[in-house]
């Protein structure tokens, strides 16, 4: 139309009649909406037409957008309203604090009766003024293994400490401060940013509801700010018990039994033969693994009358964790509960000092596979360690925090980087957490 109107007036036909405007019977609608937010002030500011006498603003807390075609928003949800002359924009005004406002304008002329133009919409979230209040945590995250909580969110520069309220049954209060007789409350928890993300487990008996409830607030006593806005969530919380899987090279172990492997050659040697096609050797071929005494043992070992030997890893699963997964002179078992892995090594020759690591691969409530190194460090050369000696063992702990929460066994991986390592038969010590959390 703009196009229609502009090639009217500059026609040089004299029997085209040139008009100066077009009175239309409705206002035409504003563009090149703009909105910028400064803590609590929005600034709107768009471009408006000569039959626009003045803009209606009107500011809601619900998205009205949402709403079948025709059905207004209700006035229950309006925050802000005001009528702008059109040449006063930009215009300033002030939003709740940490509200998102869903934003409508629209071109009026009373003066002359037109009906109003179109509504033109936005929306824009506001936050506190941090000069007089906390600014409220974002993007915060609980998430829970069993009684286990880990908190993270983004922590805000004026903010000194965090409230964590947790609730039951119910949601948590939206606003105010916790009712001392609200039977729902279960504890509270104070973070300092420096702390997050925060783990935190849970030491009060607990009945398994569906959900359970949470509520953040940001505080800063000492420099006299308000507290921030109440941000809720909720999340699962259920016991763990440690189970006992029958596959486990710690199954029925009681807490500080040890079990230690020892080798019968004469039946290691015949196995062996047999995974080497025939070959008499004593070694686990490419592609293979060997598993004696519930220990397997990967491609690469070799094995002695009492004890067995590796090459470095040189190949490995490098996609599927974070940390790489050895594929190739490993040793790896299964375990139920944490214990400490103890074993003594040998080197031949002290000029060539490999790094010893220690993986376990995890499985934790439905969540992916994971696999991390829980020791990584170059063998300690001592004036013995090229001989079987026990002033050598390594004692090496898995921890509670290690495997608290599988869900099936967990798979220790020993191997080494740099060089090659001789190791005698392992002993594994349980150290048995309480049986029910």
């Amino acid at each position: 139309m703009a196009a229609g109107l502009c090639l009217l007036s500059c026609s040089v036909d004299p029997d085209v009649t040139i008009y100066e405007s077009l009175d239309f019977p409705q206002c035409l609608r504003p563009v090149n909406l703009q909105c910028t937010v400064d803590n609590l002030d929005i600034t709107v500011d768009m471009k408006t037409f000569s039959d626009s006498e003045a803009i209606q603003l009107e500011v809601y807390s619900s998205d009205f957008r949402l709403l079948p075609e025709g059905e207004e928003p209700s006035q229950d949800d309006l925050l802000f309203s005001a009528t702008i002359p059109s040449n006063q924009l930009p215009y300033t005004f002030k939003g709740p604090a940490e509200t998102t406002c869903y934003i409508r304008l629209r071109a009026v002329n009373e003066t002359k009766k037109k009906e109003p133009s179109e509504w033109v919409t936005t929306n824009v979230k506001t936050t506190a003024n941090p000069s007089t209040t906390c600014i409220s945590p974002t993007d915060v995250k609980v998430n829970a293994l069993f009684k286990r909580l880990t908190f993270q969110w983004t922590a805000a520069d004026n903010v000194a400490e965090y409230l964590v309220e947790i609730y039951k049954e119910k949601s948590a209060p939206a606003t105010g401060d916790r009712n001392p007789e609200d039977e729902n409350f279960m504890f509270e928890i104070r973070i300092l940013p420096s702390q997050l993300p925060y783990n935190y487990e849970v030491t009060v008996d607990i009945v398994d509801y569906d959900n359970y409830y949470y509520r953040v607030q940001g505080r800063n006593d000492a420099a006299n700010l308000e507290p921030s806005k109440w941000v809720r969530g909720s999340f699962k919380l259920i016991k763990y018990w440690w189970r006992d899987w029958e596959s486990s090279f710690d199954f029925e172990l009681n807490n500080t039994a040890s079990r230690q492997t020892s080798f019968n050659m004469t039946t290691i040697k015949a196995q062996l033969k047999e995974l080497n096609d025939g070959e008499d050797k004593t070694s686990v071929p490419d592609g293979k693994e060997f598993t004696w005494e519930k220990i397997t043992y990967g491609p690469g070992c070799q094995f002695y009358d009492d004890k067995f030997s590796f090459n470095r890893c040189k190949k490995w699963d490098e996609d599927t964790y974070a940390q790489d997964l050895p594929l190739e002179c490993y040793e790896t078992f299964e375990i139920s509960q944490p214990g400490i892995l103890s074993f003594i090594p040998k080197i031949s020759d002290v000029s060539k000092v490999p790094e010893v690591v220690v993986g376990l691969l995890t499985k934790k409530s439905e969540e992916a596979p994971s696999f991390e190194y829980i020791y990584q460090k170059n063998l300690a050369i001592t004036g013995t360690i090229t001989e079987k000696n026990e002033e050598n063992r390594l004692n090496i702990e898995i921890k509670k925090d290690h495997v608290y929460g599988i869900i099936e066994p967990a798979r220790v991986y020993i191997f080494c980087n740099l060089q090659g390592l001789t190791v005698y038969p392992i002993k594994w010590i349980r150290t048995n957490p309480d049986t029910t959390e």
